[in-house]
């Protein structure tokens, strides 16, 4: 299965400006009850179709004291998947990120005084609004993997997370003979359910395991 660029840390996706890979994975056993966006603005607008975009960044990966500061902040983020949205190395910034869908929550809290110790002032960490948590964006995974990816759905290949981009990311095999995605009938059925909650890709090679 084809894997984005990345550099896992934990079980949360420490990212590098990419996505998870787009592989089907173990339902998430924390709270997942969300709100599924929606996805057209009146009965016959046609669904939302948000492509996936390959980042392209600029510099390296972090240095050991920044990945051993990005691994504590992944660890932290890892314990409260319903209040945080994923960890990234943003590498033209040289810093961290953490997206925050509960700010209110009291683990918001200790993660900024989490940060102040270890990032003395905050040159080399980042917190971001997120829309979806990582339980939320888990549960939509695992929802279209149930419905689409198990059953080979239009060529339905693959399900991971951008957690950049706060979406799910659906990866639909295509030929030269198959319609564009943007004809797809598992990627408009996708779109009408979770609008742009989810992001799509192609690829002409099959999924493997492993």
């Amino acid at each position: 299965m084809k894997i984005r660029p990345i550099v896992v840390a934990t079980a949360m996706a420490l990212a590098v400006a990419g996505c998870a890979p787009a592989a089907p994975g173990p339902r998430d056993p924390g709270p997942s009850a969300f709100v599924v966006p929606s996805a057209s603005a009146g009965p016959s607008a046609a669904p939302a179709i948000r492509i996936y975009q390959i980042p392209h960044v600029a510099g390296g990966g972090p240095s050991l004291a920044l990945s051993e500061l990005g691994n504590t902040l992944n660890e932290f983020a890892a314990r409260h998947p319903t209040v945080f949205s994923g960890t990234w190395f943003a590498p033209e910034q040289e810093l961290f990120v953490v997206g925050v869908a509960l700010p209110k929550d009291p683990a918001a809290a200790e993660l900024e005084a989490l940060r102040g110790r270890l990032d003395p002032g905050l040159v080399s960490t980042r917190t971001v609004p997120a829309r979806f948590s990582w339980a939320q964006l888990e549960a939509m995974k695992q929802q279209i993997v149930d419905d689409f990816l198990l059953h080979a759905t239009a060529g339905v290949n693959g399900v991971g997370l951008d957690v950049v981009n706060n979406a799910v990311v659906v990866t639909i095999l295509r030929s030269g003979k198959d319609p564009a995605l943007t004809d797809n009938v598992a990627v408009l059925a996708i779109a009408a359910k979770y609008a742009d909650a989810v992001e799509f890709e192609e690829t002409s090679s099959p999924a493997t395991a492993g």
